[in-house]
């Protein structure tokens, strides 16, 4: 009956006896409540309802891993933004991941297998990562061993701190034999769990693994945790080692980050002292960023200061807009005092103050 209301015209009843349907099959037959979803759920006016039940089986379901085929199912239908906003590490299931990690492994290739196993792979690596990269090397196709692996090991969903010692020696060796392609996702975790309490051996994960260092968050949240161990001449000469310029303006930047509150005198002593450069741009954006609220005037001259163009006027307007919304004044005659290229002065005056 369901089915051949499909075509039509959908109402709340219809949608959500649809989801139950799908939920209550899941249980009993995951291979017939998938089929249910490829036919039933091609509308985009059902994605949003389906999305509810996709949530429901995470928290109630996906410890038992016969429902493995009907959750590829269901991710396989649901848009992208539904699946961004997805924390599935935060669920209380993901505390016995093995079940539902080899089952799912074990399903048809699918976007939604693909995301379901970075889900957990992101979690079950800081739990048993000798297991899953066994279960990763098995896979007889290189391709499909790459694709798992880049999932269960990317950073996007977020890296994860490993719960001993002994886990951090396992991913350790784990990552030596992982393929050239993604060693550097596996070293990224190793790193964010080692910077937590041994920066100083995190920042030689990433130079032994350069790759690493491209992971988001993964170099400042470094960087601000060697500021607690290490002094400021220290943590710079780390950054400078960073293996490309993008790297170390990160570096820099999570070291203004994580010294800024504790002295911002000495850390903008340090950033003066710093020579000319990307990573020093990168510090002076960060400088600027801290100051705008209690000195605007030195957090502009710090923007100003910047040589990269585009850096230099994602920092200025942070703070241009910041101070217009003080003292409108104060700020439109700091800018056009400024020492700053004509055209760059004349765009940030037409940007913020040509209108009343």
């Amino acid at each position: 009956m369901l089915l051949q209301k499909r075509e039509g015209q959908a109402d709340l009843f219809h949608m959500d006896a649809a989801t139950e349907a799908v939920a209550r099959l899941s249980g009993t037959s995951p291979e017939a409540a998938a089929k249910f979803v490829r036919e039933f759920y091609p509308q985009d006016h059902l994605k949003a309802n389906l999305s509810s039940l996709f949530f429901r089986m995470m928290h109630t379901e996906a410890g038992n891993p016969q429902s493995a085929a009907a959750m590829c199912a269901v991710v396989n239908v649901l848009p992208a933004e539904t699946l961004a906003n997805t924390k599935l590490w935060r669920n209380s299931w993901m505390s016995d991941l093995k079940p539902s990690w080899e089952r799912i492994l074990a399903e048809p290739d699918s976007p939604g297998r693909q995301f379901l196993l970075g889900e957990i792979g992101r979690k079950f690596v800081t739990q048993n990562p000798t297991l899953l990269i066994q279960d990763v090397i098995k896979l007889p196709d290189p391709a499909e061993r790459e694709a798992v692996f880049k999932a269960a090991l990317g950073a996007e969903g977020g890296l994860h701190d490993l719960p001993t010692r002994e886990a951090a020696e396992a991913l350790s060796k784990a990552v030596e034999s992982m393929p050239e392609a993604v060693r550097g996702l596996g070293a990224a975790h190793l790193a964010w769990s080692l910077g937590s309490h041994d920066p100083m051996s995190a920042a030689d994960v990433l130079r032994q693994y350069p790759a690493a260092a491209e992971s988001k968050n993964l170099v400042e949240n470094i960087a601000m945790r060697m500021t607690e161990k290490v002094d400021l001449s220290t943590a710079g000469k780390w950054a400078a080692s960073l293996p490309t310029a993008e790297a170390q303006g990160r570096g820099f930047s999570g070291i203004v980050s994580g010294q800024y509150s504790e002295d911002s005198e000495a850390t903008s002593e340090w950033v003066r002292s710093l020579p000319p450069g990307y990573g020093r741009d990168s510090a002076a954006g960060r400088l600027a960023h801290y100051a705008k609220e209690d000195d605007p005037e030195a957090a502009l001259a710090w923007a100003a200061s910047i040589q990269d163009e585009k850096l230099r006027d994602d920092a200025a307007k942070g703070v241009i807009k910041s101070w217009a919304s003080m003292d409108r004044a104060a700020a439109q005659q700091a800018v056009e005092n400024a020492n700053l290229p004509i055209e760059q002065k004349a765009s940030w005056l037409n940007s913020f103050f040509s209108k009343p």
